[in-house]
């Protein structure tokens, strides 16, 4: 009944953002950002517990979920189909590849997916809610080296896809330029982008030597760091960029993990990691950077500077990636076939057993579900419901109040929470659809009772920010009292 009423909500959102003509994904990437740092605002699930799940025709391995603002969930299969699940785990459609997609896909600005195939192909599809129509597919140079890598779509709508070369190819699916990675048949390494959308980043090797490329989005070369020597130090893993454009890039086997700088110079390098070939950093709350060690399990808590804050122990394999929610609880797979929740501080949350390898990166949608494939499963973990209130709505959780009203609005919200008699610390901060903060409310220390915030739709600096979808996080710690609660509700600004 829950899983309905959360499935009927989420179709009504679709319809209320088709009136808007806007598309903002809840999770458009592998990693959930262009950056690929992992980190979202949504709050993950505080138990493992299954909401259901949805049976493929083969094995999911590379392929990593993405999920479309109607909560729809993208993902390709072993069996050569891309598959559409809706938000309460029925089939959509699936749309047929000739050959196994082992790519994860990527959602446009306009709703369009792209998707790899191992028949060298890259597909554009639009979702037609009764089928996957097809808008072009576009071959890539070399054929018989299939894109398996992550998709990336550009901030002008330009798809960056990698198989042998890095190719981008503009809207209609025509290549506007490529890049020789001189990687061949290893491809599952994808591109990073900078915030500001001007530099794209991949691996790149020649017979002795392995590089990072940095490229701008005319395909110009900036520079290539020599950070290794070919062909052992290659890498599946995918470029991560921090806030400040950091590039972190590890060197495979047994190789450190690099901090280069947005202009080539190595900040620092860090060894010990074990083999990092094929899983990407993840970053979180204060550009904490998170790395597992491949082959060698364990993940890593380190410093912005390179300093290791703690290490958790992952019995197995490491081969997938880390997201990090808006509470800084991180999420990683491994091969023992279990999904792990590790609190901020390396302790453990919870850990789910799927009975199967994991080798996909999980992705998270607005209310926090959590989704993971795994066999030939996808697996849906946390709670349900999320909306968009036409009136004041409450919802209580651990014991305080929290409502925001009018919503959608163009003007000016009403931010309003009840705190019990106890007296707390509020902190209460907006943000935007790719994790930033634009707002942050100074408020007095010691509160409690009733309380309203007006937002005017403004950031920091008071400046208006663009119509879209924010989150709003609020989040209480009794005074003298450990532990907190925390709330996160989505807010429409209209202009």
């Amino acid at each position: 009944m829950e899983v309905k009423r959360r499935y009927l909500i989420i179709i009504g959102i679709l319809l209320f953002s088709v009136s808007l003509g806007q598309s903002q994904p809840m999770w458009s990437t592998y990693q959930y950002n262009n950056q690929r740092t992992g980190s979202c605002p949504y709050i993950g699930p505080e138990t493992a517990d299954t909401l259901w799940t949805y049976t493929a025709g083969a094995n999911i391995k590379w392929s990593s979920p993405v999920i479309a603002e109607d909560g729809t969930i993208y993902f390709g299969c072993q069996d050569g189909y891309f598959y559409a699940v809706n938000p309460d785990g029925t089939l959509k459609w699936t749309f047929m590849t000739t050959g196994e997609i082992q790519s994860s896909p990527a959602i446009g600005a306009d709703g369009t997916i792209y998707i790899g195939s191992d028949d060298a192909n890259i597909y554009a599809i639009e979702d037609s809610i009764t089928y996957g129509k097809l808008r072009w597919s576009h071959e890539m140079l070399y054929p018989e080296y299939p894109p398996r890598s992550p998709v990336m779509v550009g901030t002008d709508g330009t798809v960056y896809a990698v198989a042998g070369r890095l190719e981008a190819l503009d809207i209609n699916g025509n290549q506007k330029w490529n890049y020789n990675t001189g990687l061949a048949g290893w491809a599952q390494s994808g591109s990073a982008m900078s915030h500001d959308g001007s530099t794209i980043y991949n691996q790149h090797a020649t017979a002795s030597d392995y590089y990072l490329a940095s490229l701008d989005t005319s395909g110009s070369i900036n520079w290539e760091r020599d950070i290794g020597g070919a062909p052992f130090d290659f890498s599946f893993s995918t470029p991560t960029v921090s806030s400040i454009d950091i590039i972190y890039f590890p060197e495979g086997f047994d190789g450190p993990l690099n901090a280069i700088r947005p202009n080539s110079t190595i900040w620092w390098t860090l060894g010990g990691l074990g083999d990092l070939r094929y899983t990407s950093a993840g970053i979180g709350v204060g550009d904490t950077i998170y790395m597992a060690g491949g082959y060698s399990g364990n993940l890593r808590a380190i410093t912005q500077s390179g300093s290791v804050i703690w290490t958790f122990p992952i019995t197995g394999d490491v081969l997938s990636s880390p997201i990090i929610d808006g509470n800084g609880t991180i999420y990683i797979g491994s091969i023992n076939d279990t999904l792990y929740a590790i609190n901020p501080d390396g302790s453990l949350k919870w850990k789910f057993n799927t009975g199967a390898d994991i080798y996909s990166t999980p992705a998270m949608d607005t209310s926090g579900s959590l989704y993971l494939c795994s066999g030939n499963k996808l697996y849906v973990i946390g709670p349900g419901g999320i909306g968009i209130a036409d009136n004041p709505v409450s919802q209580l959780i651990d014991n305080f109040s929290f409502s925001i009203y009018p919503n959608p609005f163009r003007e000016i919200t009403n931010l309003k929470f009840q705190i019990p008699s106890t007296k707390s610390q509020i902190s209460l901060e907006i943000y935007d659809v790719s994790g930033r903060v634009v707002k942050e409310f100074n408020l007095q220390s010691d509160i409690y009772g009733l309380q309203s915030v007006k937002w005017s739709g403004t950031d920091q600096l008071d400046r208006p920010v663009p119509a879209g979808i924010y989150f709003v996080r609020l989040v209480v710690n009794p005074v003298g009292e450990s532990g907190g609660s925390s709330q996160t509700q989505k807010v429409i600004l209209l202009r």
